[in-house]
């Protein structure tokens, strides 16, 4: 005796499309978890500087995205790391040296504006140093 199917002959199988959906919004939020907490720590008010040969760098993980904004109009800096602002480098020293003392590969990124003067930068970049981040880099498009 044969079997009967649910479905006839000319009939198509039913698709359910419920399942995919759940699936796609799971991988929806995964992502937006994952990219967020990078995006935030970048201040996209930053003018940066233009640089021809700058590369791309290849990991994020390991690194303190330092922002400097620079105030034209009172002439005064804020140093802002993870969406904190710091009044000196002495308390950004405070904060990044038990970062890199955990990890001999931790990293800072500066991303100033062009107006930023060089002392603003150089303060910074002794800060970490003197937190013990002996890799610094600076952030700057490449056009």
């Amino acid at each position: 005796m044969k079997a009967k199917s649910r479905h006839g002959a000319d009939e198509d199988p039913e698709f359910q499309i419920a399942p995919i959906i759940d699936v796609l919004l799971v991988l929806l939020t995964f992502f937006m978890a994952i990219t967020s907490a990078s995006v935030l720590r970048l201040d996209r008010s930053i003018a940066l500087p233009i640089a021809e040969n700058s590369q791309k760098k290849e990991n994020a993980r390991l690194e303190a995205v330092i922002n400097i904004q620079w105030d034209i109009d009172s002439r005064r800096e804020r140093i802002v790391l993870e969406e904190k602002e710091y009044p000196d480098s002495q308390a950004l020293t405070l904060v990044l040296a038990p970062r890199a003392g955990q990890n001999a590969e931790y990293r800072a990124v500066i991303r100033a504006s062009r107006e930023t003067p060089n002392r603003v930068v150089q303060r910074v970049m002794n800060a970490c140093s003197q937190a013990g981040i002996v890799n610094i880099s600076f952030a700057a498009l490449n056009r």
